[in-house]
Order: structure tokens, then C-alpha cells, then sequence
């Protein structure tokens, strides 16, 4: 009764959210051509039919992964809720492509993680989709989690996924549009401002803290999800005449029934073209700080420090550069040996990693999306593989000063999280 009762306020919320959200005055009608010439305009151009932003919530259904054999008594069945915002972006893609293939948004997601031990789950996080054939898109989301049970070794032993309440917690999936109709539309001229949706869901939802609390063995979910969304909606004409002004209106009836591909596109693009970044270099030097933990019977803390060098080349499209730098580790845990105290004076070259590493940057105005590989040229022991992933976000704070946060794993396991600044030089 509880969930019926919380499906149908978040369905009212829904409804009640989206209502709330004015359109641009863009989309107001325009009409720079008498009516004779926009007839043969829609004629020989018929309009685009497009979205700008939707709101939704669905239910979801999953479970809690023992991927650890420590952590089969924390198998469950999961359920929950999520709320998600998606809006095209404000600047067009590429060469000034009509059509959008990327779109952004935030997700809240609440869970029961179904037994006392797990107790329940908040991720709430910045997610980005990729259209995927007409009606659909993958997600990746990566933001901040709260778990509200965790490891204790007198009141809460059994829970040995995870060692801390605050966690980072990352999303990905496949999500598809079942059906959509239209919502409201005015009887005169049968105009509509936005579509009703049924999606459809699968994906993964995963909290860790990246070693900064033992235990670290994470939490993963696996779900399926049903829900409802609604969608602004507008219409994009083209004029007979290319050199005059491109406008906006308002969607009707008989545009869905022209136009059955709806794509992606902010009101504020459409009457600028747009040109791809110029090719270049660009070099900067980064100073990041991370803190890691092991050892759950002997816990030890480190505060690790990294160095690093990364020239970057634009590639003539708008928003990405390949990157390309060198990396230097100073990781004290390669001191560490269980129940012993370690010296102070032990030589650089006892916990120091030095990696080439290449990588790729998504840049959407201040903010940038790192995807970086590494390959230890020197590592003090052979504890870790030998090489590593490191995916992040970054903020221009200034045209030269950004903030960069960083994961760096190896495979399925977390090293730590790295926070600092870069400067470009």
C-alpha cells in the first residue's frame, strides 16, 4: 500500500513539476514570410519535430549483487524510485548538426536495498545520454550516494560491502521509449506543447568510496525500470528561401504525423550554425590529492599525491580532445606491511609510480568529462596491474584554471580518488 501510495504522489509531483516549466519565448510563433510563402515553405520544407527538455520518474526493481563471497548473506531484492531531468544542450554539436545525439540531465534515485543489514539508499548525480536509434539513449551518471547502514564490527558486522555512509556512486543503462501521445492541444489550431511517454529501463547503479573507508567491496545493483515522462515539444521550419531568417513554432497534431523521428534540440541553437574548435595543442601541469585506506582488521590511512604533465590536441570538432601525459604517483601504501610500523626515512623510489597515459576530453562549457588510460613505466612492487583507468569531471574555473575530480581503478577495483587543481600553461 506504502509504494502504491509513493508511485502516485511522485506521478502527481511529476505532472505538477513539469506544468511548472514555462517554455522559451522562442518557441513562440514567428512568421517572417507572408502566408502564401510559409504554404509553400511547409510545402517544399515540412517542419522538424523536436524536444527541449522532459521530466519523469519510474519505478525500478533489482537486486543487490554478491560479487564477493564475503557478501552472500547481503543478496536481496532492491525496489525504488527515480526522478530524472533531461534537456538538450545549448550549443550545437559538431559542425552545427541539426540534430543533437547528446543530451544531459540530473537523476535523484531513492531504494529500499531490502533487508536491515543494507538498510536503504540515496544517489542523486550529474548524467549524460547519447541517442541511441529513434527512441532511445544510454546513460552514464556519476555523482553522490548516501547509504544509511554501513560496516560496524559490533552493531553491523555482516554488512561487509561497504565501510562508510557517504559514498560516490556512478549509473549506467540503456533506456527505451515505449509509446508517446500528445498531451495538451488547443482546439483551434490543434498545436500541442508536450508528449506523454512510457520508457523502459535496464542498467547497473553502483556506491563505493573508492578505499577512502574499509571495507570497499561496493555495492552493486542491476535493475529494471517502468515509468512515465513528459516531454516539451516544438517544431523547426525551414524557409523556401535559405537565406531568410529559420524559426520555431509551436507543434501541431499533423507534425507528429509527418515527422514521426522526434530528435533533440535547445531553441536557442537553431538560428546559429556553429563552427568546429580550431586544431591545437595545449599543455598544462595538475596537482591532485587522494586519500586511500586498506586493511579492515589493521586499518591504515595514506594521503597520496599525484603529479602530472598532459598536452591536449583539438580535433576540429566541437568539444573533444585526445589527450596525452605523463603521471607521478607518490603512494605510500607500498610501505605498508600489516602489524609493522613503517620508517619514515624511506627512499622516493620505495613509493613512487611514474605511467604515460592517453585519453579523450568532452568538453560542454565549463565542464569536461576525462577518460584517461594509464601505463606504468615504473612501479615500486607488482601489487597493482600494470596499467589503469581513470575517468572524472572537470571545471574551468578560469580560461587557464581548472578543478578536476578523478577516479583511478584498476579493472573492478577502486585505488582512490584523486581532487586538485590543473593550471595551462
Amino acid at each position: 500500500m506504502v509504494r502504491k501510495s509513493l508511485g502516485l504522489l511522485a506521478f502527481l509531483l511529476l505532472n505538477l513539476v513539469a506544468r511548472a516549466t514555462t517554455l522559451s519565448p522562442s518557441l513562440a510563433a514567428y512568421s517572417p514570410l507572408g502566408d502564401t510563402a510559409q504554404e509553400l515553405a511547409e510545402v517544399a520544407y515540412p517542419p522538424y519535430v523536436n524536444q527541449s527538455q522532459e521530466w519523469s520518474v519510474q519505478s525500478f526493481r533489482g537486486f543487490l549483487v554478491p560479487h564477493h563471497y564475503d557478501m552472500m548473506a547481503m543478496y536481496k531484492h532492491v525496489s525504488g524510485l527515480s526522478f530524472r531531468y533531461r534537456a538538450a544542450m545549448k550549443a550545437p554539436e559538431g559542425q552545427g548538426a541539426f540534430q543533437d545525439k547528446l543530451t544531459y540531465g540530473f537523476t535523484l534515485n531513492v531504494m529500499e536495498l531490502g533487508s536491515e543489514v543494507s538498510g536503504y539508499g540515496i544517489g542523486s548525480g550529474a548524467m549524460l545520454m547519447a541517442q541511441s536509434g529513434r527512441n532511445g539513449y544510454f546513460l552514464f551518471s556519476m555523482g553522490l550516494g548516501y547509504l544509511t547502514q554501513k560496516f560496524d564490527a559490533i552493531n553491523n558486522p555482516r554488512n561487509v560491502a561497504i565501510g562508510s555512509r557517504m559514498n560516490g556512486t556512478m549509473q549506467l543503462g540503456h533506456h527505451w521509449e515505449l509509446v508517446s501521445w500528445p498531451g495538451r492541444k488547443s482546439p483551434q489550431n490543434q498545436s500541442i506543447e508536450h508528449l506523454w511517454k512510457i520508457n523502459f529501463e535496464l542498467g547497473m547503479m553502483h556506491f563505493s568510496n573508492a578505499n577512502w573507508s574499509q571495507p570497499n567491496f561496493g555495492i552493486n545493483i542491476p535493475y529494471a525500470a517502468l515509468g512515465i515522462k513528459k516531454a516539451w515539444v516544438h517544431s523547426y521550419f525551414r524557409p523556401y528561401n535559405d537565406k531568410q531568417r529559420e524559426g520555431v513554432y509551436r507543434t501541431e497534431i499533423s507534425d507528429l504525423r509527418g515527422c514521426p523521428k522526434r530528435g533533440w534540440k535547445h531553441p536557442s541553437t537553431y538560428e546559429v550554425c556553429g563552427n568546429p574548435g580550431e586544431p591545437g595543442w595545449s599543455h598544462s601541469i595538475g596537482f591532485r590529492m587522494g586519500r586511500r585506506q586498506i586493511e579492515l582488521d589493521q586499518r591504515a590511512t595514506f594521503t597520496n599525491v599525484l603529479v602530472d604533465y598532459v598536452a591536449e590536441h583539438a580535433t576540429g570538432r566541437r568539444g573533444q580532445r585526445w589527450r596525452y601525459g605523463v603521471n607521478v604517483f607518490f603512494d605510500k601504501s607500498y610501505t605498508y606491511t600489516k602489524f609493522v610500523v613503517p620508517s619514515d626515512a624511506i627512499r622516493l623510489n620505495k613509493f613512487t609510480e611514474v605511467a604515460l597515459t592517453v585519453g579523450h576530453r568532452w568538453q560542454f562549457g565549463r565542464w569536461g568529462i576525462l577518460a584517461d588510460a594509464g601505463f606504468y613505466v615504473y612501479r615500486p612492487k607488482d601489487i597493482k596491474r600494470a596499467y589503469y583507468e581513470g575517468v572524472g569531471l572537470s571545471y574551468h574555473i578560469n580560461p587557464r584554471l581548472q578543478a578536476i575530480a578523478r577516479l583511478k581503478a584498476h579493472l573492478s577495483s577502486a585505488d582512490y580518488m584523486e581532487w586538485g587543481l590543473a593550471y595551462t600553461l
